[in-house]
């Protein structure tokens, strides 16, 4: 497996868990949410660039930002989604799980980017929990490795689309 892009650093984003070369599965909604997206941090970094400088001002982070989303473009892979939802977990999806320690369930919404706002838990792709539900069908079990060096496991139970 090739290693992941290099972290940006200037702005302090983390590194991607996705290898280089792996297809980013993206919902059609959450592909023209990530054209967006990617609008929105252009027109930012312009604004930004027309000012002088202030306090708290990080054009780096903006640019940072805006390559992390072209990647992703330059990645993407449209998942067409079936009668019963989509058959595997996208950037865009509702990924049902249960916890395998626990005796509950969690509502996860797999997101690009941290900053995306939505009414189920958001989870990045770049987060450990996202890049290891990334692709996954209905009954796949994931384990993660926690930052304490414990193993979660989590048991894939529905893919939808309405987040």
């Amino acid at each position: 497996m090739a290693p992941g892009p290099p972290a940006h650093q200037a702005g302090g984003m983390p590194q991607t868990l996705l290898p280089r070369d792996q297809a980013l599965l993206v919902t059609k909604p959450g592909f023209d949410a990530l054209v967006a997206r990617l609008a929105e941090l252009r027109e930012a970094r312009e604004r930004a660039a027309g000012t002088d400088p202030a306090p708290g001002d990080d054009t780096a982070e903006l640019t940072d930002r805006i390559i992390l989303v072209e990647t992703a473009l330059a990645r993407a892979v449209i998942a067409h989604g079936a009668r019963h939802g989509y058959a595997l977990a996208a950037v865009g999806t509702v990924v049902e799980v249960d916890d395998g320690a626990r005796p509950c369930a969690y509502r996860l919404v797999l997101l690009h980017d941290e900053g995306d706002d939505t009414a189920a838990t958001p989870v990045s792709v770049l987060s450990p929990v996202g890049a290891a539900l990334m692709g996954r069908a209905v009954g796949d079990a994931v384990e993660i490795a926690l930052p304490n060096r414990r193993l979660r496991s989590l048991l894939v139970r529905r893919i939808r689309d309405d987040a």
